[in-house]
């Protein structure tokens, strides 16, 4: 949506978060695409969240911030909420 809007404070927040010290990005690879397909099968995720949650957990993340609450009923990480 920053782009559709224009917004160009907030894509200016994003770049800061994703080139902070402490971030680390992850590559998708075919095992967090199967696994993806897995937790999408599983548990109806839309496309992209099964694959950020595959990523994840692929990664040995301990926890996912999300604001969906029915992303916590992945298994194997924990999901907190967080109010957009």
């Amino acid at each position: 949506m920053p782009l559709r809007n224009e917004d160009h404070a907030l894509l200016a927040d994003y770049d800061r978060f994703f080139g902070a010290d402490g971030v680390e990005l992850i590559e998708v690879s075919r095992d967090v695409i199967d696994l993806a397909a897995s937790l999408r099968a599983q548990f109806s995720f839309k496309t992209p969240d099964a694959i950020h949650l595959a990523t994840a957990l692929h990664a040995g993340a301990n926890v996912f911030l999300t604001a969906d609450a029915a992303l916590q009923r992945c298994p194997g990480i924990t999901i907190e909420l967080v109010q957009p």
